[in-house]
């Protein structure tokens, strides 16, 4: 679905990694490896996630919870975009 939609890889790669838990990020790093998705879609997953934290802020303040994965999900969007901007054929592989 990722590698069909291209445009949208970065918003779902940030929504996805915006759920507790690291689960996601590492299936996003297999896809990328085998050239499915873009690499900014890996940046905004990183960035938008808050890792088993996730859990924690959940359990503790629902609504400051809200607020904090929205706001890495924005973030984690707009990076991932600047970093394919950046970087439009991913990361430089050095020789």
């Amino acid at each position: 679905l990722l590698n069909r939609y291209r445009a949208w890889q970065v918003p779902i790669a940030a929504v996805l990694g915006a759920t507790p838990g690291c689960g996601v990020e590492i299936l996003l790093v297999t896809q990328y490896t085998r050239g499915a998705v873009s690499f900014g879609a890996i940046v905004a997953a990183l960035t938008a996630t808050m890792g088993d934290a996730g859990f924690l802020i959940i359990a503790k303040d629902l609504p400051a919870a809200g607020i904090v994965i929205g706001l890495c999900t924005v973030a984690g969007i707009v990076v991932g975009y600047a970093v394919n901007w950046l970087h439009p054929d991913g990361l430089a592989i050095l020789r």
